[in-house]
């Protein structure tokens, strides 16, 4: 029998809580588990996304997906904390090298964001806020999501945020572009689903 490297591979050197070393089996075991409590968290995250997702495409009220959007976005940090520790560093080549992580807590911070729109959208306030959101918005990407927040019914919404998914996606890359072309698809789109 073999013996996995990262038992011969000197892992097992950090000392446990009452200052003893665990032996590098013990050490072996505690990393395996929690990397499988971690993609346990990851994957469970998805799952909610996806239930979720189902339900907010079929939602028109902005109120309600205000609400949905705001338990997505959750899902999405949940992924992005979950990530690394999961399944290891996952750099994108796609996006010039950015970790998968990150792109997960970028996509989380645009749904948060499209949160307020629909909230907006729903009591009738107008979206407030500056070009020092998170993810690094453009004054037009910023100018988008005013306008989406206005009054309009939901297929005007989603054209200004289809609009505004590609202002963002030169700044936080296409993954994290694609969970909000995903999220309000274009009218073709939804005349062919």
């Amino acid at each position: 029998m073999r013996l996995p490297l990262e038992l011969v591979a000197g892992i097992g050197h950090e000392r446990d809580q009452t200052g003893h070393r665990p032996s590098r089996l013990a050490a072996f075991i505690g990393g395996r588990i929690r990397r499988s409590h971690a993609r346990n968290a990851y994957f469970d995250a998805g799952r909610v996304y996806g239930y979720l997702n189902w339900q907010f495409i079929h939602e028109d009220a902005p109120a309600e997906r205000a609400q949905m959007l705001r338990a997505m976005a959750g899902c999405w940090a949940a992924m992005g904390a979950a990530h690394t520790p999961a399944f290891g560093p996952d750099p994108n080549e796609d996006e010039g090298g950015r970790d998968v992580a990150d792109s997960d807590r970028l996509s989380s911070q645009l749904l948060y964001l499209l949160a307020d729109v629909e909230e907006c959208a729903a009591t009738g306030r107008g979206l407030l806020g500056d070009c020092t959101h998170p993810c690094g918005l453009t004054e037009e990407a910023w100018v988008l999501a005013r306008r989406a927040a206005g009054p309009y019914s939901l297929a005007s919404r989603s054209r200004l945020i289809q609009e505004f998914a590609w202002a963002v996606a030169p700044t936080v890359g296409g993954q994290a572009a694609e969970t909000v072309f995903c999220l309000y698809p274009s009218e073709s789109e939804e005349v062919s689903a």
